[in-house]
């Protein structure tokens, strides 16, 4: 359906175009404020999030809420199959172990505090 294109409402690919953009500010400055990763962090996550829903809700169910034209629904045949079952997933977790290293790196509890 066209909520999972870039027409419609799939956009958690700006995430990685941002992640690119903190990497290039760490390699010029050699500083990134812990603010920024936090905020890049959420905001991916939020993004990754948007798409796993609209996804759950574009396919053949009875909760589905938008309609892809007869026979079209990609992501339940190979290769499209690993999107919502294994990549998803890994990203969610990537997000959620990069929170866990920022809380557990020293002092950003204090700076998160200033």
């Amino acid at each position: 359906p066209v909520e999972l294109t870039w027409s419609g409402r799939n956009w958690d690919v700006l995430s990685g175009l941002g992640a690119a953009l903190l990497l290039w500010r760490w390699r010029v400055t050699g500083q990134l404020p812990v603010r920024w990763s936090l905020r890049w962090n959420i905001i991916g996550l939020l993004l990754v999030l948007n798409v796993f829903v609209h996804g759950l809700l574009s396919g053949p169910s009875p909760v589905q809420l938008f309609q892809a034209p007869s026979g079209t629904f990609a992501l339940l045949q190979a290769p499209y199959v690993w999107l919502p079952s294994l990549l998803v997933p890994l990203v969610m977790l990537a997000h959620a172990a990069l929170f866990v290293q920022m809380r557990s790196t020293a002092g950003l509890t204090s700076e998160l505090r200033s």
